[in-house]
């Protein structure tokens, strides 16, 4: 095999091994997205509780289908290793570090949470989701959040979505808080996934209550807006914390591989 016929497979072995992470993380794993579903369930049945605000105070998908590009031959060894540490650092972890934290009691959750650990702070989360106690686990979220977890905002997102116990008059400017959060997480700079959420919780909506969401300029200001005081009051809380400011970049290897599903 010559150079060129190595490196082509190197690259091809790269992008399987990409892939195959994207789909245990978006489609098969156990507590993120097959969870999404009895997430969007529990929290639909305890929508009860009135308007949830958070940023201001404490606040509290799907199968996504993609259209992968051929395979992009600048996807480096270097590539994969950012790709992966930008994932982990936004808090979208491996099935298998998740399930670490599941042998962990609620003392012991609670205390590393303390110490900032994400995994942590999902885990307690997760277990007020529940219990059926969203204010509760939205506190953690939004804990997470704060320390730079993009799945948690996109949590809060699903916590926001109005549900079928939800009373007409509130639906719509329920499903715009849903919005404005999931684009608080696109302001983090983890874009991509942000634009996925938004579709998935759209139809989500459209289906549900059997009518188009068809979003206004001022609603879609009024989103845009609200979405940026939410990131400027975690921004405060972080400087507050001594964390210094989001760092909402992205490394060459996230843009390169999120590059093959346009």
């Amino acid at each position: 095999m010559n150079t060129q016929s190595k490196k082509y497979v190197w690259s091809v072995a790269i992008i399987l091994l990409i892939l195959s992470f994207i789909f245990v993380l978006f489609f098969n794993n156990t507590t993120t997205r097959n969870n999404v579903t009895s997430r969007s369930l529990i929290l639909n049945d305890i929508k009860n509780e009135g308007n949830i605000q958070p940023g201001s105070q404490h606040n509290d998908g799907s199968v996504v289908t993609t259209k992968v590009a051929p395979i992009n031959k600048s996807f480096t060894q270097a590539d994969t290793h950012d790709f992966f540490s930008w994932m982990s650092i936004r808090g979208h972890f491996s099935n298998q570090e998740r399930q670490d934290y599941e042998h962990y009691d609620q003392k012991t959750l609670e205390a590393l949470a303390d110490n900032g650990d994400l995994k942590a702070i999902d885990a307690l989360g997760d277990l007020y989701l529940n219990k059926g106690d969203a204010k509760t686990a939205a506190i953690y979220f939004e804990r997470g959040a704060v320390r730079g977890s993009t799945f948690a905002i996109e949590t809060l997102g699903i916590i926001l979505t109005p549900g079928v116990s939800t009373q007409e008059e509130n639906r719509r400017s329920q499903v715009l808080e849903s919005l404005a959060m999931i684009k608080t997480m696109a302001l983090r700079g983890d874009d991509a996934r942000a634009d996925m959420e938004n579709e998935t919780l759209i139809k989500h909506y459209e289906y549900l209550y059997e009518t188009k969401l068809d979003l206004t300029q001022e609603e879609q200001q009024q989103i845009d807006k609200r979405a940026t005081d939410i990131y400027n009051t975690w921004q405060e809380k972080r400087r507050e914390m001594g964390l210094g400011d989001f760092d909402n970049s992205q490394p060459r290897g996230v843009k390169n591989f999120f590059g093959l599903f346009k």
